[in-house]
């Protein structure tokens, strides 16, 4: 079903001005960055403005309900009080105090921010109040996106999405893409990564949605953006996707400006 509609991805002249994002708060608020602003949509049907003037590459929210978004090489953060700060990127560059093209953002629990730092290659940390980052990942990435640090498990997991070398990455090692399944080759890129309390990993490419166990080691279509029945227009535009609570599925769709949401089925054997 679609739940919110009417989101400008586009200017006057038909040109693509920023991308559809999505991320949910600890509410099951649905919080959307488009058309320079970032809204909130309450459970209840109301719609708060947050920010306006604002254009968000990449969003986090953390459990705090802070929001953490990104133009370019800079990282900012929302708190509830509707203050913004720039958390890093103060200039572009290589350098640790700074980044080139922020792609991917997570937020763990002890405050530390993890940066996609595409431009450069690689992922950034950034402990709490820290000035400068260290290198958390950079082993041959290559246009590296969407990332995830994994704390239900014993040990600290980060997944990163290395797109263009066509794979996922977990700790260095790939799991997930070319070289490793069959099914994958080098039409495989990878947008955006999940990982539920089960460890189980939910990825967004090109043509769909999958889900990855990593017990079986088997690869399972949740979704494919080719499918008139869901979508309005098939796009290979990178898909931001979120759940909520109850494990019901939220994804952007470029072609009609909309955020679609899928039930989950409780009778599911998967």
């Amino acid at each position: 079903m679609t739940i919110v509609d009417n989101l400008g991805i586009l200017d006057d002249g038909m040109h693509e001005m920023h991308r559809l994002v999505i991320a949910m708060d600890t509410q099951d608020n649905l919080i959307v960055a488009s058309d320079f602003t970032i809204r909130k949509y309450f459970l209840n049907g109301t719609i708060e403005t947050l920010a306006s003037g604002v254009v968000a590459d990449s969003m986090f929210i953390d459990r705090f309900d802070n929001i953490y978004y990104n133009f370019e090489y800079i990282l900012y953060k929302l708190d509830k009080n509707g203050e913004t700060s720039i958390v890093a990127g103060l200039s572009p560059g290589s350098d640790l105090d700074q980044l080139s093209d922020v792609s991917g953002i997570y937020v763990d629990k002890q405050g530390t921010v993890y940066i996609s730092d595409k431009g450069n290659n690689r992922i950034v940390k950034y402990p709490l109040n820290a000035i400068t980052g260290t290198i958390a990942a950079d082993d041959q990435l290559n246009n590296p996106l969407g990332i995830f640090m994994d704390e239900n498990q014993n040990e600290r997991t980060l997944y990163v999405c290395d797109t263009n070398n066509h794979r996922i990455q977990r700790e260095g090692i790939s799991i997930i893409g070319k070289g490793v399944q069959s099914i994958f080759d080098d039409s495989f890129n990878p947008h955006n990564i999940f990982v539920d309390f089960h460890g189980i990993v939910y990825v967004s490419h090109a043509r769909g949605l999958f889900r990855w166990s990593p017990i079986q080691k088997r690869v399972q279509v949740v979704l494919e953006w080719e499918c008139p029945h869901f979508f309005d227009e098939w796009t290979e535009h990178p898909v931001s996707f979120t759940f909520d609570s109850d494990w019901n599925l939220y994804v952007t769709d470029r072609g009609s400006g909309s955020v679609k949401k899928f039930l989950f089925d409780r009778n599911s054997c998967e």
